[in-house]
């Protein structure tokens, strides 16, 4: 079989002879079954456009991404479908640098359950050389789960194999083109996209030399739960509604009573679970007002600084968010419903009922939780066994935001935790690394609260990793405020903080 062939081809760099249109138009003759091609085209330098679909409705964003796909280098434009069961398949879209490849693969995934393929992730791999894909995860472009309601193989499909079946035959296609299969191929992402990462490391090893995953939502049912939980605490009565201003005098009280304990009055905190903070002290000593929270507020509040707990067995769902993150809370307790990605987890996965709605049914956090399980078994990347992806040479790094709101923070220490006790510190500190960024929000790029972001790229640091033996020390992320630098963030190997310039037990 070709991918066989694959496995044993040469590793060296494909020459650097620029590609024909002849040669971009055989791609997918030689292809292993189950694998159609839709079409296959070269792009010549400058020339490629993004459909309509693809082009946002705000003026400011398409003007970023007219410019995103402006002058990029000739390619080889993929397209095709995998047939992946019998009742499921699979799109998936391949750009295959037509000169200057640099020898290797670089995907980026997606989040939620798939929706329409991005070029613009193809676009930043292919402008520094790479080999790139995605995939559609088998939703045929449609953003949601309703796909896959009763649809067991299109489940399977979204919680690995459509990733492993696009990477398999992305490495099939450069092979045929260049002559070489890629000497090195490398994954990154947040959020879903982290999870899409860890499924690979956890259950198809071979697919990636390095994988970079952030603000991971690796337990997909408990984070489904928790944020459910968080909603369902803000809504409990009109009188437990946590508005704006609310949210800023709690952050407020937290700050004076913790920011300067790890050594620095910054305005952030290097680890929250170090802040022991009561919401009492915020309440107001009679009536209300902006700058204190009523007795039903309080409750909220403390619910929400809670992790979500299963009443019958006392066991820990999920959770909680940290002290420090309140300025971002306004996003996941406001809205009619829970975050969609929660509501189509429980409408189409885990009830099968498209009318379910948590304010007429709300859930039960233990026989909901065991209902879920079957769901989580597949789409969750859990599993902490990464013996087979570190022995092949294999690098993780792992990175988090304190203040994510969207997955509880500790989602990432307690993976990074648990693959420890699997594995043992010493072949952890080799081959798995985890950052957590203070004040930053879910994913790099993205804002929180006062409209602050933080910005870094962990690619580099990985590819150093693995390909020049540099294990990263540290992440500096570049922190903004209402679109203007601020200043820069250190972050240091969990479980260490940052104290000035050095990172510390």
């Amino acid at each position: 079989m070709l991918l066989a062939a694959l496995l044993a081809a040469s590793v060296a760099h494909a020459e650097r002879t620029p590609v024909s249109a002849e040669a971009c138009g055989r791609l997918g003759a030689d292809t292993e079954s189950g694998v159609a091609i839709s079409s296959s085209e070269l792009i010549v330098r400058g020339a490629y456009r993004a459909s309509a679909s693809n082009v946002p409705a705000n003026s400011e964003a398409a003007a970023a991404r007219s410019e995103l796909f402006r002058g990029l280098p000739a390619f080889c434009r993929v397209t095709g479908t995998i047939r992946t069961s019998d009742s499921s398949s699979i799109r998936f879209e391949v750009w295959l640098p037509a000169e200057q490849w640099n020898g290797k693969l670089l995907a980026r995934g997606y989040s939620f359950y798939g929706g329409p393929m991005d070029p613009a992730i193809l676009a930043e791999a292919i402008r520094l050389g790479y080999v790139t894909a995605t995939t559609d995860g088998g939703g045929n472009g449609e953003r949601g789960a309703h796909f896959m309601l009763r649809q067991p193989e299109k489940l399977i499909d979204v919680g690995e194999r459509a990733w492993h079946s696009t990477i398999a035959a992305t490495k099939v296609l450069a092979l045929s083109l260049y002559g070489s299969a890629p000497r090195a191929s490398y994954f990154s992402g947040c959020g879903g996209a982290g999870r899409q990462g860890l499924k690979a490391a956890q259950r198809y090893p071979e697919d990636f030399d390095g994988i970079a995953v952030g603000g991971i939502a690796h337990d997909t049912a408990h984070f489904a739960f928790a944020q459910t939980w968080v909603w369902e605490a803000a809504h409990r009565s009109p009188a437990h509604a946590l508005p704006a201003e609310k949210l800023a005098a709690l952050n407020r009280a937290v700050m004076k009573m913790c920011d300067s304990r790890d050594g620095a009055t910054d305005g952030l905190l290097q680890d929250p679970r170090r802040c022991e903070f009561n919401p009492a002290l915020v309440e107001c000593e009679s009536g209300d007002a902006a700058d204190c929270l009523t007795t039903a507020q309080v409750d909220t509040a403390r619910a929400l600084y809670a992790p979500v707990i299963n009443p019958r067995t006392r066991e820990r769902i999920f959770g909680p968010l940290m002290p420090g993150s309140e300025l971002g809370w306004t996003a996941a307790i406001s809205g009619e419903r829970p975050s969609s990605y929660a509501l189509d987890f429980f409408r189409y996965l885990v009830f099968e009922d498209p009318t379910w709605d948590p304010v007429k049914q709300p859930l039960d956090y233990d026989r909901d939780l065991e209902r879920a399980r079957r769901v989580n078994e597949t789409l969750s990347a859990v599993d902490p066994d990464l013996t087979k992806f570190v022995k092949r040479g294999g690098k993780l790094l792992m990175f988090g935001g304190w203040n994510d709101i969207a997955i509880p923070p500790t989602a990432n220490t307690d993976y990074y935790e648990s693959v420890v006790r699997k594995m043992g510190a010493s072949a952890v500190a080799n081959s798995v690394r985890l950052f957590m960024v203070p004040g930053m929000g879910h994913c790099p790029g993205q804002a929180f609260g006062a409209n602050a972001t933080h910005e870094f790229d962990p690619l580099e640091a990985l590819i150093e990793w693995r390909e020049q033996g540099k294990t990263p020390p540290r992440i500096v992320a570049r922190r903004f405020v209402e679109g203007r630098e601020e200043r820069e963030i250190l972050a240091c190997p969990y479980p260490q903080i940052a104290v000035g310039n050095e990172c510390r037990d």
